[in-house]
């Protein structure tokens, strides 16, 4: 079981100066993990957990684009060939310096996750990252979204629709809208730009397939012209 954890440039004199660890072994949680990392990168793993365990509140966690703060901490479930990501937490809605991108929709159960997966992925975390939310969030992630991620290897699983908030959104760098016209949500004084997407919802799967791919474009030409984009 291999999974990559995502190191930010404060943390990388303790890791080698690597800014991804693959990390094998970890029993299929973000605790275990966490231990594995440990064995390799002691340095991290002490400026990421406090000596009884708990996360430290000025850092957060991510498997994908889920802080693991919404989903159930260090018991949170990674899964073989997921994806880490260690950052400082939001305050005042800045994380350390590194701008909060949001991607919004209604139900936050489609385009939303997937923006904010594709961001998560694609972007440097040191430079940036992304969150996802909606005004009426769903139960779940659309079964359909899923399946689609997954073969572009991002396991949604895991992720759970969320609300978006004034406390979630304070000091977001960035609104995307995404092609829920009216409901869209608006957050004073945050620039807003609208992605008008076809809800994947119901879909057959070339359609998601083709939803998704065009999220991952959206995404990537972003990131090119931020200057947010991981190095290759």
């Amino acid at each position: 079981m291999a999974i990559a954890v995502h190191i930010p440039g404060p943390l990388l004199p303790f890791s080698g100066g690597r800014r991804r660890v693959l990390v094998e072994g970890g029993g299929g949680t973000v605790g275990g993990v966490l231990a594995a990392l440990g064995r390799d990168c002691p340095g991290v793993v002490a400026r990421v957990l406090q000596e009884d365990g708990a996360i430290r509140q000025h850092v957060n966690i991510f498997v994908g684009a889920e802080s693991v703060r919404w989903t159930g901490g260090l018991a949170t479930p990674v899964a073989d060939g997921g994806e880490v990501s260690i950052l400082p937490a939001v305050s005042g809605g800045a994380v350390g310096g590194v701008p909060t991108v949001i991607f919004a929709c209604i139900h936050n159960a489609g385009r939303s996750q997937m923006a904010a997966a594709w961001f998560q992925r694609l972007a440097d975390p040191a430079k940036a990252r992304a969150i996802s939310a909606g005004t009426r969030p769903a139960e779940r992630v659309h079964p359909e979204v899923q399946a689609a991620m997954l073969e572009a290897g991002i396991d949604l699983s895991g992720a759970r629709p969320r609300k978006l908030t004034a406390e979630l959104a304070a000091g977001a760098a960035r609104l995307f809208t995404l092609g829920c016209g009216e409901e869209c949500p608006a957050i004073p004084g945050v620039p807003v730009e609208d992605w008008p997407l076809p809800d994947p919802k119901g879909q057959g799967i070339d359609a998601v397939r083709g939803i998704r791919d065009e999220v991952r474009r959206r995404v990537e030409a972003l990131l090119r012209r931020e200057g947010w984009a991981a190095r290759s």
